[in-house]
């Protein structure tokens, strides 16, 4: 992967992970009040998130590194080759340079199915990413929901 390719899945990916968040002001609650249901249930949402956030970063920032290696080794294996080849071409130099050719090209397509699977990979952890925003989203709404239903509940009983 070119370094434009990963700066832009990085962005890409910082854009979906961390979404701007609207210029209106925070409420804080008076000292005396404890926090309302709504509250709660968003500071809990907001540290599942940033929890879920926290642990896809460091996957992301451990499967770069990873790549990276790889990359690396391929790249000692192909000069470690190199090098066993020019000692050997004084005797045999048009075999061994066909011979080279044909490894390159080897390691070439080796480099270009790991990059191929780690995109797949990393469209995977994209999609998982997503349905798990979205299933934290949606228990947040029925959470809500019921809080809702129960603090009507609380005021209808008052009223009586």
């Amino acid at each position: 992967m070119s370094g434009k390719t990963t700066l832009l899945v990085f962005i890409l990916l910082f854009c979906i992970l961390f979404p701007l968040r609207s210029a209106e002001p925070k409420r804080t609650p008076e000292p005396a009040q404890t926090p309302s249901a709504y509250d709660r249930t968003r500071m809990e949402v907001d540290s599942v998130l940033q929890r879920v956030r926290a642990k896809i970063s460091y996957s992301w920032m451990r499967s770069n590194e990873y790549f990276r290696q790889m990359v690396a080794s391929f790249e000692e294996k192909a000069a470690a080759d190199t090098r066993k080849v020019r000692i050997k071409t004084s005797a045999q130099s048009e075999e061994l340079k066909k011979k080279l050719n044909q490894s390159k090209t080897e390691l070439g397509w080796k480099a270009y199915d790991m990059y191929r699977k780690s995109d797949a990979v990393a469209d995977e952890i994209s999609r998982k990413t997503a349905k798990v925003k979205e299933e934290i989203e949606e228990m947040g709404k029925e959470f809500y929901k019921e809080a809702s239903k129960e603090v009507e509940k609380n005021v209808d009983s008052l009223r009586k």
